[in-house]
């Protein structure tokens, strides 16, 4: 039996200090990865670096290639080519090595239904390295199961099951948690008490966490970093801040005679884009148009817009969405596929 979890900081605290050689070290770095299935390729040529310390987002359709890159980050499947590194080291040559310091929950929890929570979780952390109970029962106060360990798993809702995949992957104490559709099957509170156990698990304990969601929302508030994939290659990837709010000022625009302002808009030279704003019938943006500008150029455009004999009701300053990011790179490689028909949201990849 083990001593006791250490305390929280003790993941990679010292090495997570800046200037530190070793924490300029990616926990995950994939490069060129591919992985084909009867000639079909499901992931192709796909590179993702995940920094230490961050919570990593993967983002993309059903069949994009999010659960198939990570099963191969973890050693699950081989790819057909490209490489992996860990922790600096080759899964390749050193996967029984590495492994011990993931805790991961992919494609849903699997438990013997006979078998209580706790017993499960004894069990399989220790498939990995001894854990002591009250490890067991950390894991399972985490995940807001503290009182219901002793339930056979088989009696557990799907949430409760869901928490408890959760808790398999953090009871040995690992230094990277990969989670495919964490909040799957959660409650509102549920998905709050995920959300926050994972900012804490980077924030306070120094861990490294890479996350699988079609949950835009979720994603844009837990993630420090993101990839989107689409047809298994990274079409954009970085901060979720930058990704979201780039460099351009936009502001949504309702005026007396919106196809006039909309022409008039796209003829300015300081603005970048302008395209009718999405909005219910009559509802809030309905008649308005949607306007990227280089800059803080709102004034320009207000002058403009009156100087053209228009009447302007409102001028109001709107950020990009993750939402509307995906959605635009989904609609540029469906073109770029000639695929004009397919599906324009994420899901929780099926096929792939």
């Amino acid at each position: 039996m083990t001593e006791p979890a250490p305390p929280p900081a003790r993941v990679d605290g010292p090495e997570a200090a800046p200037g530190a050689a070793p924490a300029a070290e990616p926990v995950i770095e994939a490069r060129g990865l591919a992985k084909v299935y009867g000639g079909r390729p499901a992931v192709d040529g796909l590179d993702l670096v995940v920094p230490r310390g961050s919570v990593f987002g993967l983002l993309g359709r059903n069949g994009a290639g999010k659960t198939t890159t990570m099963r191969m980050l973890l050693g699950l499947i081989r790819p057909t080519r490209g490489s992996i590194r860990l922790f600096g080291r080759a899964l390749e040559r050193e996967r029984l090595a590495l492994l011990p310091r993931i805790g991961c929950l992919v494609e849903g929890p699997a438990f013997y239904p006979y078998l209580t929570g706790r017993q499960n979780l004894a069990l399989l952390g220790g498939l990995i390295r001894p854990v002591s109970p009250e490890h067991v029962q950390a894991a399972l106060e985490r995940v807001g199961l503290g009182d219901r360990g002793d339930d056979r798993f088989g009696a557990y809702s799907t949430g409760m099951r869901q928490r408890l995949g959760i808790a398999a992957a953090l009871v040995h104490d690992p230094e990277l948690v990969v989670l495919d559709e964490p909040v799957n099957g959660l409650d509102p509170p549920a998905v709050l008490l995920v959300r926050r156990l994972i900012r804490r698990l980077v924030e306070e304990e120094g861990r490294t966490v890479l996350v699988s969601s079609h949950l835009l929302h979720e994603v844009e508030l837990t993630c420090d970093r993101l990839a989107i994939i689409e047809r298994g290659r990274v079409v954009a990837a970085g901060e979720t801040r930058a990704l979201v709010r780039p460099d351009e000022e936009r502001v949504e625009v309702t005026a007396s005679d919106a196809g006039r302002a909309l022409a008039l808009c796209r003829g300015l030279p300081f603005v970048r884009d302008a395209r009718p704003a999405s909005a219910p019938e009559g509802g809030p943006g309905a008649g308005a148009v949607l306007v990227a500008l280089d800059g803080p150029r709102a004034g320009d455009l207000n002058r403009a817009l009156v100087e053209a004999g228009l009447e302007v009701s409102a001028l109001v300053p709107r950020r990009r969405t993750l939402e509307e990011l995906f959605h635009a790179l989904a609609r540029d490689a469906d073109e770029a596929a000639g695929d004009p028909a397919a599906p324009p949201g994420p899901g929780g990849e099926a096929a792939a």
